[in-house]
């Protein structure tokens, strides 16, 4: 079974490589002196991976092919080799290194969960549910951008209490649709609150739910600055 277990596995990761492999990815030496380099007038895209090893699960197996599987796309690579300069980093292959002359250690838990404090250092501090996509441009800054519309999320606020207030009227307190909206407006306000509180994010992306066409779109927001006069969501919505 372990047997079995390992070829499902490695054949998992080696389909990666295969796709990989038409990124034009570059070494950590190579990402090293990009960083450094104070003229730069490439953006960088960085693959952030963190495989489970200890899996036995098909199911993960089919989910991880299918995460990467904008690397199977020949338009979606060719795009990214012609805008940025790429570097992947894989937490379980990659030990502790020194890099701008800090080092940066590999720990694992008890329970067998591996980090790289290089992560952190890529991503900014910014948390996000791995594997994940890091945009950073020519300076090797994230980009700082709006992810929600305010004012539209204040209108679709009103729109929900007007329309809760007529079922209250006629439908009365108890009733199950009247129970249901009142759940949608504590919803909005929350949304409006994280937003009010947190405006701004950070170009950290999780690769969950980022086919090739949305990752397109994004990288689009960012390239050609769209994210100075407009939030994500209206801009993916839109286009």
């Amino acid at each position: 079974m372990k047997n079995i277990i390992s070829t499902v596995l490695f054949m998992s990761f080696l389909t990666l490589t295969s796709y990989s492999q038409t990124i034009n990815w570059i070494s950590t030496s190579e990402f090293e002196k990009e960083v450094l380099n104070q003229k730069n007038e490439n953006n960088f895209f960085i693959l952030i991976d963190s495989p489970k090893s200890n899996t036995d699960s098909d199911q993960y197996s089919r989910m991880y092919r299918k995460l990467f599987s904008f690397l199977q796309d020949e338009q979606i690579v060719e795009f990214i080799n012609s805008n940025f300069l790429c570097y992947k980093f894989n937490i379980n292959e990659s030990e502790s290194l020194t890099f701008n002359k800090k080092e940066y250690e590999k720990n694992e838990s008890k329970n067998g969960i591996i980090s790289h404090e290089f992560v952190d250092y890529l991503t900014g501090d910014e948390k996000s549910m791995l594997p994940a996509i890091v945009l950073r441009n020519n300076e090797f800054e994230l980009f700082e951008f709006q992810k929600a519309n305010i004012q539209e999320l204040n209108i679709m606020l009103e729109a929900e209490k007007i329309r809760l207030n007529y079922l209250s009227e006629n439908l009365g307190l108890e009733n199950a649709e009247v129970k249901k909206a009142e759940r949608m407006v504590m919803q909005s306000e929350k949304r409006i609150k994280k937003a009010n509180d947190n405006p701004n994010s950070y170009s950290v992306f999780p690769l969950r739910g980022l086919d090739s066409r949305r990752l397109h779109k994004k990288l689009e927001y960012f390239l050609k600055e769209h994210y100075k006069k407009s939030d994500l969501k209206t801009y993916l919505n839109n286009n």
